[in-house]
C-alpha cells in the first residue's frame, strides 16, 4: 500500500465537507481564552472564600487584571501593513500563565 497522499481523494473530501477557516480558529480560540479567564477567576473567588492567601493567589489576581490587555496590545500594530511585526506568540503564553496559575491554585504542582 502506498503511503503517497491521494490528492484527488484529498480534493473530493475537501469538496464535500466544511473545513473550518482562519477566521473560525481564531474564534475558538477567543472563547477558549474566555473560558481559561472564567476558570481562574472562579479559582480565586474560592480561594478568597477559604481564607487562602499567598504567592499563588497573588499571581492569580495579578494574571486577571494584566493578561487580557496584554494579548490584546501583543496582538496589534499601528501600522495596517499585512508584513508589520506583532507578537504572534503572547497568548499562547498568556494561556500557559493561566493554565499554571490554576494548577498552583488547586495545589497540584
Amino acid at each position: 500500500m502506498s503511503k503517497c497522499l491521494n490528492m484527488s481523494a484529498l480534493r473530493s473530501a475537501i469538496a464535500t465537507s466544511v473545513v473550518a477557516g482562519k477566521q473560525l480558529e481564531a474564534c475558538r480560540e477567543g472563547i477558549e481564552d474566555y473560558e481559561y479567564l472564567v476558570m481562574l477567576r472562579e479559582a480565586v473567588a474560592e480561594a478568597e472564600a477559604s481564607g487562602r492567601n499567598g504567592r499563588a493567589l497573588a499571581r492569580a489576581r495579578r494574571l486577571l487584571a494584566e493578561v487580557p490587555n496584554r494579548v490584546l496590545e501583543a496582538g496589534t500594530s499601528n501600522t495596517f501593513r499585512w508584513n508589520a511585526e506583532i507578537d504572534r506568540d503572547g497568548a499562547d503564553r498568556a494561556r500557559l500563565e493561566i493554565l499554571d496559575a490554576l494548577v498552583s491554585l488547586h495545589g497540584r504542582q
